[in-house]
């Protein structure tokens, strides 16, 4: 089946309807660069989420991996939804050239109109930045928690491609000093987002419910309710990793009730 390449200024734009979904009220600077042999996005922010749930957002658009074992890149390809999400991510791995990627294969097409795509942009390397507050939350933190001396806290300036500079602040230790790696871990793994209005549900629109043989598969256009993501583990849901989806494998048994949790 042909497949649609998106320019890595088009795969820029979705990211950052993706990341306007899942954090909204969270400012970020998503920035497109090409150069000889490739293309990557950075993506810049202050405080807010963590790598790893932007991470979570990021990844499906990335159009390569590197495998470092036998320094080889190699390609991934994806279903795109009217929505802009991205569904079902497949790569034919690296383990076919004795490397360390396994193949994941190509699901059936999700919706009538998604399209078979590669994004152009290979890499999409996070760029957390912190604010001199932010740090000193968690410096007062630590210490609370351990007895151990503050961190000396030292101001910065930050730049991003834009040429758009903020204020930041970053942790000062020894580097032979235990204490580096608690200061340093519990900043980058602290999430400052707050949602700005607490959402109680889901309405429906965008929810897409397939079968797959005997199974009932789930996939949402944003994160949903907490309250929500209960109902579904309740019922016996699972997290797809892999295929960005919630899935029972009793579908026939669930169905109706999913159906009556979500409005669809």
């Amino acid at each position: 089946m042909e497949k649609e390449y998106i320019s890595t200024t088009d795969t820029a734009k979705l990211i950052r309807k993706a990341l306007k979904r899942a954090f909204p009220g969270q400012k970020f600077y998503v920035r497109s660069d090409s150069y000889s042999g490739g293309a990557s996005i950075d993506v810049y922010w202050l405080d807010g989420p963590t790598e790893e749930e932007v991470k979570e957002i990021t990844w499906p658009f990335e159009g390569a991996g590197f495998d470092g074992m036998i320094d080889l890149k190699f390609y991934y390809t994806a279903w795109l939804l009217p929505n802009g999400t991205v569904h079902a991510v497949s790569t034919p791995g690296t383990c076919g050239s004795r490397g360390m990627y396994s193949k994941i294969e190509e699901q059936p097409k999700p919706h009538p109109d998604a399209k078979r795509v590669h994004f152009m942009a290979d890499f999409i390397f996070l760029h957390r930045s912190y604010s001199r507050e932010f740090v000193e939350q968690i410096a007062q933190h630590v210490h609370k928690r351990t007895g151990w001396n503050a961190p000396e806290i030292i101001d910065r300036e930050m730049w991003v491609k834009s040429k758009r500079k903020e204020e930041g602040a970053f942790f000062q230790v020894n580097h032979l000093d235990p204490q580096e790696t608690e200061y340093t871990n519990a900043l980058a793994t602290t999430s400052a987002y707050k949602s700005p209005e607490k959402d109680d549900g889901i309405k429906g629109n965008g929810v897409i419910i397939e079968r797959d043989r005997d199974w009932l598969w789930i996939h949402f256009p944003a994160k949903p309710a907490h309250a929500i993501l209960d109902e579904l583990k309740a019922l016996g849901g699972r997290w797809s990793r892999k295929r960005r989806g919630w899935y029972f494998t009793n579908g026939d048994a669930v169905s109706g009730k999913v159906q009556a949790l979500l409005g669809v």
